[in-house]
């Protein structure tokens, strides 16, 4: 386990965890969350069970997954474990002797399944009826990695029951019932200030022009790797990580070796950290899936096969590691468990298991995949575009150093996707000290209707407190039809008005030192800033304050 080097925030987290408080700790990429957690578990006397979101997740805290711990189906509903008829399953016994909770990579926890996690805690925890069932919940991540997963059916549901579809959107939330303890060291690029400054601006989405020209000096579109060194790409999809890996094993001589996973017991829920089925050759880049017993490697080292053979009936490969060093890796088998309450102490109980070779092809993975990894040698391919916030944070944030990355393309505005509701959130800006001014902000929108809408300005207004007004029409160059229907505006209006960035570089001066206030504001703003960005200008956006339908009015 690595050292835990402890900072005046990470003694605070360690004295919330064993005074048994909630806990929400959080941090840049790189800032220690994962280790400060091994630590309290390898240390803690507390009756502990770690669970995340997915899979890989899970396995890289020695955890479960929640839906797994808790027996949730994927169709499982909070009215469901209220319910009589809901109950953990087999871990049922576990959960009525818990005493901490720890959720790991908790930005992908949706609002919902927190609220159903509380709901079987409360019926069937060590203390029935209590919140959380008298549980210590300790939420780990950084709300500005990658976010919770809401396919277009559910959307709607989270339009009508929630403010958002993050944990702290949970019914079951209270922010002053979840002290929250932000790392901010950052480890994993030290000695790299200026990666660190950039990567902060990335996370934040405003890379602004200088910085952003910056970071595309690593552009190489046709970089290929040296063959005696080890360059691991991220990138968005699925797709074209399985596309890239297959060609590259494609390229290397001779017929490909295939090795089964072979599995006993109970296995259900168990989400397997690599293929049923390997296809490999020697050549083929790896990434290791296990921590050697001796140290030799760690989950996440890449390495070379160099050899295959049949040894006792099993297969085992010989692997170069980045340091030329070679290492014999045999099939690994992975145990399923479940946690047990025996004697007062939680203990684990195989139930199953899984066996394949520790290793995945790794030419190339997703971005979603790397998190947590620390890579020297990163190259990050953003082809066919990013889909969620924070994958363009999380991939360059893999990085230790500029000289060890590599952009085959360039970073644009487009790319820099953060959630704004995510933003307020971490900065307390609802709380902040109110300023000297505010201006009401109205924003006209053409576009923004339907599941694939694109939002764009068509007029902007500000109204200032010393009764002093700006507005401007703005030309969106697309949904004109819609800009008559619903407003009255006219081709012929707009076509001399200017562009967003040439209305909103008037405006933003205008702007300084004020707050904006309205309906809605912070999801006009938003809006305005996705287009700017999609129109390739970052400039820094202020946060609103909502007012109620109605209030601006003079009724």
């Amino acid at each position: 386990m690595p050292d835990l080097t402890i900072t005046p925030e990470i003694e605070r987290a360690l004295e919330l965890l064993e005074s048994g408080s909630h806990l929400f700790l959080t941090g840049k990429a790189g800032t220690g969350k994962s280790t400060l957690v091994r630590h309290f578990l390898a240390t803690t006397e507390r009756r502990v069970v770690v669970a995340a979101p997915t899979g890989i997740a899970a396995l890289n805290v020695e955890g479960y997954t929640i839906h797994r711990l808790f027996g949730f189906r994927p169709t499982t509903t909070l009215e469901d474990v209220r319910s009589g008829t809901y109950r953990p399953g087999r871990f049922t016994k576990a959960i009525r002797g818990l005493q901490t909770l720890v959720v790991d990579e908790a930005s992908m926890v949706r609002a919902d399944v927190l609220d159903m996690v509380e709901a079987a805690l409360r019926r069937f925890g060590p203390r029935e009826g209590e919140p959380f069932g008298g549980v210590q919940v300790v939420l780990v991540g950084d709300l500005l990695q990658l976010p919770p997963i809401v396919g277009d059916r559910e959307a709607e549901f989270f339009r009508t029951h929630y403010e958002t579809e993050y944990l702290y959107s949970a019914h079951c939330f209270e922010r002053d019932a979840f002290p929250t303890v932000a790392l901010t060291t950052v480890f994993r690029q030290l000695g790299d200030d200026r990666l660190t400054s950039l990567l902060n601006a990335v996370r934040e989405g405003v890379l602004l022009e200088s910085a952003r020209a910056e970071l595309n000096t690593r552009v190489d579109a046709d970089f290929e790797p040296p063959e005696d060194e080890l360059w691991l790409t991220l990138a968005p999809s699925n797709s074209i990580v399985t596309s890239r890996n297959r060609q590259r094993l494609e390229r290397l001589p001779g017929e490909a070796v295939t090795h089964v996973a072979r599995e006993s017991g109970d296995v259900g829920g168990f989400d397997p950290p690599t293929d049923a089925v390997l296809h490999l050759k020697v050549g083929a880049q790896i990434m290791l899936l296990t921590n050697d017993p001796s140290d030799r490697w760690v989950n996440g080292t890449l390495g070379r096969v160099v050899d295959m053979a049949v040894v006792d009936g099993e297969r085992e490969l010989d692997v170069e590691l980045a340091d030329g060093s070679v290492v014999t890796v045999g099939p690994y088998t992975w145990e399923v468990t479940r946690p047990v309450v025996d004697g007062g102490s939680l203990s684990r109980e195989v139930v199953g298991t899984y066996t394949q070779l520790p290793c995945r092809l790794a030419w190339a993975i997703t971005i979603h995949k790397s998190q947590g990894q620390t890579l020297d040698r990163l190259v990050v391919d953003l082809t066919g575009g990013v889909f969620a916030t924070g994958q363009v944070y999380v991939a360059l944030s893999r990085a230790t150093s500029m000289a060890g990355l590599v952009l085959k393309r360039p970073i644009e505005p487009r790319h820099l996707r953060t959630d704004r509701r995510v933003t307020r959130f971490l900065s307390g800006s609802v709380a902040r000290t109110a300023p000297d001014r505010f201006a009401a902000l109205g924003v006209c929108f053409v576009g923004d209707e339907g599941t694939f809408s694109r939002p764009r300005p068509i007029e902007l207004a500000v109204a200032f407190d010393d009764g002093t007004a700006v507005s401007t029409l703005v030309n969106p160059e697309r949904d004109l039809a819609d800009a008559r229907a619903r407003f009255g505006i006219t081709a012929d209006d707009v076509l001399l008005a200017p562009t967003l960035p040439e209305a909103w570089a008037v405006l933003a001066p205008l702007l300084e030192g004020v707050t904006p206030v309205g309906v809605r504001v912070d999801d006009a703003l938003a809006k305005v800033d996705f287009e700017l960005k999609r129109l390739q200008h970052v400039v820094p956006m202020p946060f609103g304050v909502e007012v109620p339908y109605g209030a601006l009015s003079s009724e």
